[in-house]
This record gives structure tokens, C-alpha cells and sequence, in this order.
């Protein structure tokens, strides 16, 4: 489990070194309708975090800062991640005025750390998931390096709702496979809260829930049969 917490923290730093750096050495690609948050408030300097405030960022962190009512299209995103977002800002209120950050560069650095953070979660809970299931430490942990090493994980060093998702779709998977269902079933909740393909993790409750309901009956009549043969002998 360690070595896998460590190849999550390597890939979110080189993860976000990497967007930096192009950010930094290559020219912004103008797309149509390409969307970035304005950086409207008095003091949003720092170029750094300004790599992170682009297409689905900008979304959350105008809902952060604003809430649901200043865009129509805001209610298409889901709240648990903005109200993160929001209880970060606030949380790092103080580090904000020691490093002069405005009120959505504050945003911005809770939603990389709240991103990464929930991405060794999730690394992790894959790679305990993966030994739970399918019983070989070997193979889960390569599918969990796997996890880290992906090119598209970049998307989980964003201000972005995929780190937190998939902390919780993990995390819900494997409480359920240790017989943990309403734990499991409150993950799986907090995951459908962040995107709309959460309630999908009701599919995996329902699996449990028949395939204990099947296995009942045998444990039943193997209760019974031993009663009986004890009562005989």
C-alpha cells in the first residue's frame, strides 16, 4: 500500500509540474468557445494557478464563487465538488493573505489539493480493492500503478470533479466487498453527488444485495442440517 500512496504523490507532482510548465513555455491555444475563469476579482496575478482555471475548472469555480444562480448552466453541475470547493476557500483564508491570493486564486489552490488528495485516496483504494477481489497483491498493484501512470490521469491533478469521484465509486466498491453495505452505500451516495453517473453505484448495492439474499438460503439449510445431525448423534 505504501509504495503505490508513493506513485500516486510522484504522478500528481509530475502531473502538475507538467501542466505548469506547458502553461508556462507554450502559447494558449484560442479555441471557440473555449471557457476560463476571468479572474474578476482585483489582485488574480499568479500564473501559476492560472494554468487551472479552464473548460470544466472555470464551471466549478464560478459556482464556487457565485453558487447556481448567476449562469443557467451552472445547475448542470453537481454540488458536492463547488461546496468543496467553497469549505477550501474559507479553510485557506489565512494561507490566502500571507500569499496575497484573490478570492479565486483561493478556489483554485483548494481544488488541486482537495484533487490530489482524493486521488491517492482513490489510487489506494483501488489497489486494496484489487487485492480483495481479485486475490492477487501482484496484479492489483500494477492495475493501481496502471491507475497513476495514465495519460488521461492529468484530469485528476485539475480543479476537476474525477479524483473525488473515483475516491468515492473505489471506496464504496470496497466496503462492499467487506461486507460493509450501508458504509459502502453512503460512499457510493457522495459519489453520485459529484457527477451524474454516480447513481450507477446503485447497481453495485443492488448486486450485493441479491447476491446475499441468494447465498442466505444455502447458509439456512446448512444451519439446519447441521442442527439436525447434532441433535442424532
Amino acid at each position: 500500500m505504501s509504495d503505490v500512496a508513493i506513485a500516486a504523490l510522484a504522478s500528481r507532482a509530475c502531473g502538475l509540474l507538467l501542466a505548469v510548465g506547458s502553461d508556462l513555455l507554450i502559447p494558449d491555444h484560442e479555441a471557440q468557445d473555449a471557457l476560463a475563469a476571468d479572474g474578476e476579482d482585483a489582485g488574480c496575478r499568479s500564473a501559476l494557478l492560472r494554468t487551472f482555471t479552464r473548460w470544466d475548472s472555470a464551471h466549478f469555480l464560478l459556482v464556487a464563487q457565485h453558487g447556481w444562480s448567476r449562469h443557467e448552466w451552472s445547475h448542470a453541475f453537481f454540488p458536492l465538488y463547488p461546496l468543496l470547493l467553497r469549505a477550501g476557500g474559507w479553510a485557506l483564508a489565512p494561507v490566502a493573505r500571507t500569499l496575497a491570493l484573490c478570492p479565486q486564486e483561493r478556489f483554485v489552490l483548494a481544488g488541486l489539493l482537495i484533487s490530489n488528495a482524493a486521488f491517492v485516496v482513490a489510487a489506494c483504494a483501488l489497489h486494496a480493492l484489487g487485492r480483495r477481489v481479485v486475490g492477487d497483491p501482484a496484479l492489483a498493484r500494477t492495475a493501481a500503478l496502471l491507475f497513476c501512470a495514465s495519460p488521461a490521469s492529468v484530469f485528476f491533478s485539475s480543479v476537476y470533479t474525477e479524483s473525488c469521484f473515483a475516491a468515492a465509486t473505489f471506496g464504496g466498491a470496497l466496503l462492499l466487498a467487506r461486507g460493509r453495505p450501508w458504509a459502502a452505500t453512503a460512499s457510493l451516495v457522495v459519489a453520485s453527488a459529484t457527477r451524474a453517473n454516480g447513481v450507477l453505484g446503485a447497481l453495485l448495492v443492488c448486486h450485493h444485495g441479491v447476491a446475499r439474499a441468494l447465498r442466505q438460503p444455502r447458509r439456512s439449510t446448512r444451519t439446519a442440517v447441521r442442527r439436525v445431525a447434532s441433535r442424532s448423534t
